[in-house]
């Protein structure tokens, strides 16, 4: 869920201050726990506290403090944070301090986009990106489970399928069998 190392521009800035330790990215709208002042990606931190059992510090096991009733949803973790009595901090000071002023190249920089952004404004510009691939066409493989190529006949069961994104962002398979 974090910034890939390899999107930014300036290679020789240290990083190692500034990785999520649950996806090993650069941190992509971080939150720090004001327990243990170890900081998370808003996303990778949202997938850990939406289980009940799981709202402990991956890293000193300190507990996470909400203040919003369960299931946790989207809606309520964003109204949790906002909370004045939540532990945690959004975008804290010394990370906005030296990273939100990094250059990023957008993420779909291989579909044609050659912007460059802000860290500040990365996830913003992901969202929105007109580059983001909304249909991907994807061809079956050549070869087969056994490392074998496909024989004539298997190569032809499947020759259409593509893999669409929704408007829910949920991913649809579309299967087009020979007439």
């Amino acid at each position: 869920m974090g910034i890939d190392i390899d999107l930014f521009i300036d290679q020789s800035f240290d990083f190692d201050d500034f990785c999520c330790s649950i996806c090993l990215d650069v941190l992509e709208e971080p939150l720090e726990l004001m327990a243990c002042d170890h900081c998370f990606c808003k996303g990778c931190l949202y997938n850990l506290v939406k289980d009940r059992r799981r709202r402990k510090c991956p890293l000193c096991r300190s507990p996470i403090i909400l203040f919003r009733t369960d299931p946790i949803t989207p809606q309520r973790f964003e109204e949790s944070l906002s909370d004045c009595r939540t532990k945690i901090i959004r975008n804290p000071l010394r990370i906005r301090r030296k990273l939100f002023n990094l250059d990023v190249s957008c993420p779909y920089k291989d579909n044609g986009c050659e912007e460059i952004v802000k860290v500040s404004n990365f996830t913003a510009h992901k969202l929105h990106c007109s580059r983001k691939l909304l249909q991907q066409e994807w061809r079956p493989p050549q070869i087969s489970r056994f490392n074998g190529p496909f024989l004539p006949h298997q190569s032809n069961l499947i020759p259409d399928i593509s893999m669409r994104n929704n408007r829910n962002g949920r991913v649809i398979f579309v299967y087009s069998y020979p007439q």
